[in-house]
């Protein structure tokens, strides 16, 4: 963030260490990471049943159950690396538009604008 739109701290006149604090970028990036891995794992799961059929016909000792897993695992981490990466966006933007709330790492004031 560029210095000039930091605001100026009203207890020891910093402007150089007023950060924006993390109020709803964090449960975004857990919110958005949980969802993801469900939806991820649930459409995965439905991809890996069909994969695990035709594997099991192709290779019956390992890819019928190895197929399960592995796709919805797959499945599952893709939706939560992606779900966490939006959720993260998403509450970045809510505190810089929305919430709007500092804190001097040199006072501990807390300056909300």
């Amino acid at each position: 963030m560029n210095n000039q739109l930091k605001p100026l701290c009203f207890s020891c006149g910093s402007r150089r260490y007023v950060v924006l604090e993390n109020v709803a970028q964090t449960p975004g990036t857990v919110a958005g990471g949980t969802a993801g891995a469900v939806s991820g794992y649930i459409g995965a799961e439905s991809g890996s049943v069909a994969g695990a059929a035709i594997g099991a016909t192709m290779l019956p000792v390992v890819g019928g159950p190895a197929g399960v897993i592995i796709g919805g695992l797959a499945g599952a981490l893709a939706g939560l690396v992606t779900g966490a990466a939006v959720g993260n966006r998403v509450g970045k933007h809510i505190d810089e538009t929305l919430v709007r709330r500092y804190r001097c790492k040199q006072c501990g004031n807390v300056i909300e604008v």
